[in-house]
């Protein structure tokens, strides 16, 4: 039996134009994927099967039948930047209930329309021959480039839209002169096509990868691939086709999580039950500008494209941290006895500091001098950790340093709370889709839970900043520990049927945590670096 089914699949594979089509359907993932359009197929660029979007810089041509982009020109040299070269539509990823779905009973439709250097997709998806999901996708030529814009979803009963999948935005291929790819992961990374080894990944907002911005150039024009979303996923891929290396940049369009996690650090689960699959977006926009040699410096790179995301950063730095020496000092941990300076030893500290800097100006972050130390007590801050001295040595600590140009302040923690404070709050606690309070790190041996940002902020949180400003005398500057790290990388779920909020909605809680501080005229630096806090967080440690 299986010598026949190796024969059956060797004489099926041989046939024109199935091979693609099969290998899609062997390989696809547990929710359904579609791959539509065969490498074998030559695309037709003729004005019956493209639109033409174009302004005085670019010009960009689309698919008729479907949402796909086949090549920019750059006007001023002639240059083509491609975009997908296999024709294939969208990936489109959806559950009947909180199971996946058969191809075979799959229809998809896609109705399309230019207006005003718009185009307009339609997409209606059937499945056993009744209406289950639609959407739009509205592709707007800009003065450099194109926006993608993700709306208007439909859902009917029982169908569940998960993600849909933007293939190959933007391509460069090895047989140019250059091809090349850029990525913000890792502290970022340059990859040289032709000498890459054949990948495929997907990344999200994390630790490691702040924005999900991805770079592709060659000798003459540059792409730029960006999103605002904090949701979406970026993917970077070499493959071959025909002998060819090629590498591209596609977009992963999040509408609701298939799967969660079960505590900050555990096991991830899929959904089975429909009402778990979170809701995380409604719309989104994705951002592709076209360069050439932007900063005229004589050749085209990836830094012409980072200058390009730059520019389109709107934040000021703030003025007080030029000039500033940034320290975070390790007082006190709960059993730790290597971790043990009191009030009275920084100060000490301090004076030498200034004494072999000339009183240099400095800000300085006291980790541990609340409770028992760095990790505890939150979100109460209403005892000052008497091992170190105390609230009146912690008081004459700030107070002398301002003599000495140094602002000592609090690094504090927005994210995390333990049991047994008297701040804890169940209800302002995250939900894992079992109904349970949703596990954090357990810190020195006491174990934290996850705060759900907009309801902590909208209940108690801004209550506890007032508290804090009022006890103890720091100003101008506050740190606020994995704020924008932490949990996935600063984004946070609340599966809760009575109050349910993605990463975004959470985002608008801490940024109401940000924006009290700064009515006090405090500046809010956390840790570790994440693009949407950008403009919001002052600097980042």
């Amino acid at each position: 039996m299986q010598k026949k089914l190796k024969l059956i699949f060797a004489f099926l594979i041989s046939l024109p134009g199935l091979k693609t089509r099969l290998l899609c359907f062997l390989l696809m993932p547990a929710q359904i994927v579609f791959c539509q359009g065969s490498r074998s197929q030559p695309i037709d660029l003729s004005p019956d099967h493209v639109f033409t979007l174009e302004n005085a810089k670019i010009k960009i041509l689309l698919g008729k039948d479907k949402p796909v982009i086949f090549q920019y020109q750059l006007k001023e040299n002639g240059a083509l930047m491609m975009g997908n070269l296999n024709n294939s539509a969208p990936a489109i990823s959806f559950y009947k209930e909180a199971k996946t779905v058969m191809r075979t009973r799959t229809k998809i439709t896609y109705t399309s329309s230019l207006r005003d250097q718009t185009v307009k997709y339609r997409a209606e998806i059937m499945y056993e021959n009744r209406p289950a999901i639609s959407f739009e996708l509205l592709y707007t030529l800009t003065a450099t480039g194109l926006d993608i814009t993700f709306k208007n979803v439909q859902e009917q009963k029982d169908f569940y839209l998960l993600n849909i999948q933007l293939p190959d935005l933007l391509t460069v291929g090895g047989d140019e002169s250059v091809a090349k790819l850029a990525i913000p992961a890792d502290a970022g990374r340059l990859i040289d096509v032709k000498q890459a080894s054949f990948k495929n990944y997907e990344y999200e907002i994390d630790w490691l990868n702040p924005i999900l911005a991805g770079i592709a150039y060659n000798a003459k024009v540059a792409g730029v691939m960006d999103t605002r979303s904090i949701e979406n996923h970026s993917i970077v891929r070499v493959y071959d086709r025909r002998g060819v290396k090629y590498g591209s940049f596609s977009m992963n369009l999040m509408h609701r999580l298939k799967e969660y996690s079960l505590a900050e650090f555990g096991t991830v689960i899929q959904a089975t039950d429909p009402k778990y699959l979170l809701k995380v977006q409604d719309s989104c926009k994705v951002e592709i500008n076209i360069t050439g040699d932007y900063d005229k410096d004589g050749e085209v790179s990836w830094i012409d494209a980072a200058k390009i995301l730059r520019e389109k950063v709107d934040a000021v730095p703030n003025p007080y941290y030029e000039n500033k020496t940034f320290v975070r000092a390790f007082l006190a941990r709960k059993g730790s006895t290597a971790e043990n300076l009191s009030f009275r030893d920084e100060l000490e500290r301090i004076k030498q500091f200034a004494a072999q800097t000339d009183s240099a100006a400095c800000i300085i972050y006291l980790l541990g001098w609340q409770y028992t130390g760095h990790d505890s007590g939150y979100p109460s801050v209403d005892k000052v950790n008497e091992s170190l001295g105390g609230y009146k040595e912690l008081v004459n600590l700030i107070t002398e340093a301002k003599k000495l140009n140094v602002n000592v302040s609090f690094y504090d923690n927005y994210d995390d709370s333990y049991p047994t404070h008297p701040g804890w709050d169940p209800d302002v606690i995250c939900r894992d889709p079992q109904g349970n309070l949703m596990l954090g790190g357990a810190w020195d041996g006491e174990q934290s839970y996850l705060i759900s940002s907009y309801k902590y902020a909208m209940k108690s949180g801004l209550n506890r900043i007032s508290y804090t400003l009022k006890t103890y005398p720091v100003e101008k500057a506050y740190f606020i520990d994995v704020l924008a790290g932490g949990y996935h990388g600063g984004r946070k779920y609340d599966f809760n049927p009575a109050s349910p909020a993605g990463a975004q909605k959470n985002f608008e809680g801490k940024l109401k945590i940000i924006e009290a501080f700064n009515k006090k005229g405090l500046d809010v630096a956390t840790e570790d670096f994440t693009g949407f806090f950008v403009g919001h967080a002052g600097t980042f440690g």
